[in-house]
């Protein structure tokens, strides 16, 4: 292991890119090298998204699942949370602050519905879900969703 190697530490379960060596005391452990990490895009972290301004702003950023772009638009005062692998544009009014270092087995589902209205809720896949699959939930057994990412 050395400088530019991506590592991943025992107590925050984060993933990092060792930068340098110091002398310093040390304040967490290397559980593994990461050789499947290359840049920080690889990474997937949960983010709560909240629109602090007064008109709906969109965040784009890319997804954990699939890798692909996606395109929220949070409503004023409104709030998300969502697994990203990379933010690609973030409104000076939009907030993201990274609640954890893994996304664990979060799913975005997206409501089946033709009147164009969007109905988005994450849930546990309890290691059950893929993307592209459509279910049921337990709180609302009527409606089918897609599972996106």
């Amino acid at each position: 292991m050395g400088v530019g190697d991506f590592v991943e530490l025992t107590i925050a379960g984060c993933v990092g890119q060792v930068i340098s060596t110091t002398e310093e005391p040390s304040t967490d452990t290397i559980s593994v090298v990461r050789s499947d990490v290359t840049n920080c895009n690889d990474v997937c972290l949960m983010y709560r998204f909240t629109n602090t301004g007064l008109n709906p702003k969109d965040v784009r950023f890319y997804t954990c699942v699939g890798g692909e772009e996606q395109t929220i638009t949070l409503a004023p005062d409104a709030n998300t949370t969502v697994c990203v692998k990379q933010i690609t544009f973030l409104p000076g009014v939009v907030t993201a602050n990274r609640l954890t270092c893994d996304c664990g087995d979060v799913w975005l589902v997206r409501q089946c519905r033709l009147d164009g209205v969007t109905n988005d809720q994450y849930v546990n896949g309890n290691g059950l879900l893929s993307g592209g699959e459509f279910v049921s939930l337990t709180d609302d057994t009527d409606c089918r969703y897609e599972v996106k990412y």
